[in-house]
């Protein structure tokens, strides 16, 4: 319940924030895409397992290149979109810092996809 709240707060947000920036203003009638909405995590392993098993996914993917910004991640696959967890494994770490600033797990990321923003 909190990730689908925290969805649409994050769609109205760019509803009525984003209007006017960058010719968004011409392009809000197209749809926007949610591609990715990644979460920080003090511990990747559980957090894992527990999202795992709310949306009964079969599996998931690490990727190994996120450990050059000093984190471990899992991303895994819902419809056309991404869920993505990442999580610290370096002091020192954006994500580390976010961590201690929200002292709990927390949203750290969502990314959207347009069809076109003209200037």
């Amino acid at each position: 319940m909190q990730l689908r709240n925290a969805t649409l707060a994050a769609f109205y947000w760019v509803r009525t924030e984003w209007t006017g920036y960058a010719g968004l203003e011409k392009q809000m009638d197209k749809p926007m895409k949610l591609r990715q909405i990644a979460v920080a995590a003090h511990n990747l392993a559980s957090s894992r397992d527990a999202f795992m098993s709310l949306v009964d996914a079969p599996g998931d993917f690490t990727d190994p290149g996120v450990g050059e910004f000093g984190l471990a991640n899992s991303v895994i696959t819902l419809g056309n979109s991404f869920f993505e967890i990442v999580s610290p494994t370096e002091p020192e770490t954006a994500v580390g810092r976010m961590l201690i600033r929200h002292k709990r797990d927390c949203g750290y990321m969502l990314l959207l996809q347009a069809n076109a923003i003209e200037p």
